[in-house]
């Protein structure tokens, strides 16, 4: 048995841990320890309590190595996560010494978050919806939106365009700011400039307009996101006549990266 063929894995399961450790070669493999505890801070794949899921872990991985009489380096780790968004990561810490300590692994989890919030992925935003909801010059509407998916400071640019059935046209170029409530629950408030055509609908008194917005979606674990938004439009007093409109949007956002 030679140990660069040792294989050690770990199963963070739904009421149990389950951690082996296998010997392999080119032909077979060969089951060398095994151990098996009830989980504590850990539900369906989930840390529910830090401190009592590392307390699992360590017992587990002790067992292990005692039965295994091998000091494990490396180990893989098996889940089955509903909930639970997939990336890559790198961030280095300078350790005082040789013990890991929690406010290290806090530091990791803290820069690893921020590094999420800031290189998201790219969307496409579909959306229909209602032009001037408020007023009785009401329209259908559709919009389509880009969204990119890194933040310079706090802000994401975006550019769409949106039509209503009075063939009206607006065409924008601006910013929003995604604010994760939860790991899936993201409120987006925006602002873009942009030039209005009024078709045969209403006139909002400037070819110059001027959007602020804010939408509140769903993420999905895979990126894309469901959601309604609501915006004003006005030309910020540009033109003595500036009535403004409202709309009102279902938006529905595909990754594409």
């Amino acid at each position: 048995m030679t140990k660069k063929n040792i294989n050690a894995v770990i199963d963070l399961g739904s009421n149990k841990l389950k951690s082996a450790i296998f010997d392999f070669d080119k032909h077979k493999s060969k089951l060398i320890a095994y151990s098996e505890i009830k989980t504590s801070g850990i539900n369906n794949s989930l840390i529910t309590n830090f401190d009592q899921a590392c307390e699992s872990i360590r017992t587990i991985i002790t067992d292990l190595e005692k039965k295994a009489g091998i000091n494990i380096n490396i180990i893989t780790v098996l889940l089955e996560p509903t909930e639970i968004i997939t990336t890559r990561i790198t961030k280095f810490k300078k350790m005082e010494g040789v013990k890991i300590e929690n406010e290290d692994i806090n530091f990791l989890l803290r820069e690893s978050k921020k590094q999420l919030e800031k290189n998201d992925k790219n969307l496409l935003a579909f959306s229909g919806g209602l032009w001037d909801w408020n007023d009785d010059n009401t329209a259908g509407l559709l919009n389509i939106e880009y969204r990119h998916g890194t933040r310079y400071g706090p802000f994401k640019p975006i550019v769409g365009g949106l039509i209503n059935t009075d063939h009206g046209f607006y065409g924008y170029l601006g910013v929003r700011i995604d604010l994760y409530l939860t790991n899936n629950i993201v409120i987006a408030p925006s602002f873009a400039p942009g030039l209005y055509e009024k078709g045969d609908g209403k006139d909002l008194g400037h070819i110059i307009e001027f959007r602020s917005g804010l939408d509140l979606s769903y993420r999905r674990n895979n990126g894309a996101r469901i959601g309604a938004e609501v915006h004003h439009l006005s030309n910020a007093s540009l033109d003595e006549n500036n009535p403004g409109t409202e709309t009102f949007l279902f938006t529905y956002s595909i990754p594409l990266n």
